[in-house]
């Protein structure tokens, strides 16, 4: 006789879906990301030759759950790949990972980095600054300071006529801003646009300037 019914088991982890995201562990946001990158190796073999990132988005679910969303480019095609990072976000790293992420950061913040954006991209990060930057504002990012340099920018071109806007930040602010612009949810066709162009501009200098 069974006193105890056998529970069901959950859906599976594949990555496939948001509902079957890979659950990462309490791990801290730098070993958190050595995870994803093995897992992605072993999915499509090795990371340049194999498959490239496209583009990676973080989203909250309605119950709350932060998932990353890695659209991946392989020899098979698009893939998307999906991450619970909800447990990541409330742990820290150890501590020689976070000495060592202390001092890529540090050495980031002295490295200014100019990216001239299409006006449309540069208003959307106009807006998504003044919107919802205080939210992220920490001891590695003065979201006040950016928006000040953001309306110098704006100050010094028309907006009415100018097409492009040279906006100048330290690497580390860039790395911080691309961050935000994959947590903000644009409702209209148009405004995902901007987000998307503004995003590839941003990591496209990045990858550019590279590690320093």
């Amino acid at each position: 006789m069974r006193f105890f019914r056998r529970s069901k088991p959950g859906p599976r982890q594949d990555g496939h879906t948001v509902e079957t995201a890979f659950k990462l562990p309490s791990v801290g946001s730098g070993s958190a990301i050595s995870i994803e990158y093995k897992t992605l190796g072993k999915l499509y073999g090795r990371e340049g030759q194999d498959w490239r990132i496209h583009d990676r988005i973080r989203v909250q679910t309605s119950t709350g759950r932060q998932i990353e969303k890695f659209i991946v480019g392989t020899r098979d095609g698009r893939r998307v790949v999906y991450f619970d990072i909800t447990d990541v976000l409330g742990s820290t790293d150890a501590e020689p990972v976070q000495e060592i992420l202390d001092a890529l950061m540090r050495r980031q913040k002295g490295r200014p980095l100019t990216i001239t954006l299409a006006k449309g991209a540069f208003l959307m990060l106009f807006k998504v600054m003044e919107d919802v930057g205080a939210q992220f504002t920490s001891k590695d990012f003065d979201a006040e300071s950016v928006s000040d340099r953001m309306i110098q920018t704006l100050a010094s071109h028309d907006v009415n006529v100018a097409e492009q806007f040279p906006i100048t930040l330290s690497v580390a602010e860039w790395v911080n801003v691309l961050s935000i612009t994959g947590l903000i949810e644009v409702p209209s066709l148009g405004g995902q646009e901007f987000i998307t162009d503004l995003r590839s501009s941003i990591e496209g200098a990045l990858k550019q300037v590279g590690p320093g």
